[in-house]
């Protein structure tokens, strides 16, 4: 099997694990080059697991099909797909701690990026869309920029907009309407669910991420990143970083903790 800390979204994965281990979702990964290597492995992942797609650290991963769809059974499609357009591309397959549920279910998503000693910088998307869209410029619901000085006030939105002020912007309802057209069409035809399925759970009209997800994700996230960020640049070199997941099943749910030469 290949080594984790060869590639970009598993290293990611070891970091989350080393400076959130009490919220880090997953019980063991694995990462996938062939349909071969994922027979012999199959039985130790359960009937729905995550799984996306990897490329080796300093190599490029550009590649317009990023979509899995969590079933066991669809994995030697999307691996035949993203090997199709970058024969580096590999599928990362993790198992988590709490069952997880497909894509087109999941509460919303998140991305925050921490210049220490300056600022963090937040985005969110809503129901049915997760952290995929954020890392990818491709939807933005929610944008907030907190002072570094400030962050540890901070326990809701309430809080996040008496401090950020103007520096709080939500999504138009044109755009969203954008949005989810194209998040519809991405679950559908890159991750193979259902059409009914995923029309009914992705919100017509834009609604902002519920409050108390935005608590957990303060309380769980952002607050002991900004307490361990002094160790996580002496140890790890780590001054600038990023922390991107999901909310599911009314949790937050953090994917991997990414630096610099990731973007």
């Amino acid at each position: 099997m290949k080594n984790p800390k060869d590639y970009n979204k598993a290293r990611g994965v070891m970091l989350l694990k080393k400076y959130l281990p009490e919220v880090a979702p997953f019980e063991k990964m694995a990462i996938i080059s062939s349909a071969e290597e994922w027979e012999t492995i199959r039985s130790q992942f359960g009937k729905f697991v995550v799984q996306r797609v990897d490329f080796p650290i300093g190599m490029s991963t550009k590649c317009s099909f990023a979509g899995t769809s969590g079933y066991p059974d669809d994995l030697p499609r999307a691996l035949k797909m993203v090997q199709a357009e970058n024969p580096n591309g590999v599928i990362l397959v993790m198992d988590t701690k709490e069952t997880t549920v497909p894509r087109y279910l999941y509460d919303g998503g998140f991305n925050a990026v921490f210049s220490t000693n300056k600022s963090v910088t937040i985005d969110f998307v809503g129901k049915g869309f997760d952290g995929g869209e954020l890392t990818k410029g491709l939807a933005v619901h929610e944008h907030f920029e907190i002072p570094w000085k400030e962050v540890l006030f901070i326990r809701n939105r309430a809080d996040i907009l008496r401090i950020s002020g103007t520096f709080y912007r939500h999504v138009y309802t044109d755009k969203y309407a954008e949005q989810r057209k194209a998040r519809v069409e991405f679950l559908i035809k890159q991750c193979g669910y259902e059409k009914e399925l995923v029309e009914a759970h992705i919100p017509k009209n834009f609604k902002p991420l519920y409050n108390y997800l935005i608590s957990d994700f303060m309380e769980n996230i952002v607050v002991p990143l900004v307490t361990k960020a002094p160790e996580m640049s002496r140890v790890d070199g780590l001054k600038i970083f990023g922390v991107q997941g999901n909310f599911v099943r009314g949790k937050v749910q953090p994917f991997e903790i990414f630096i610099p030469d990731r973007w």
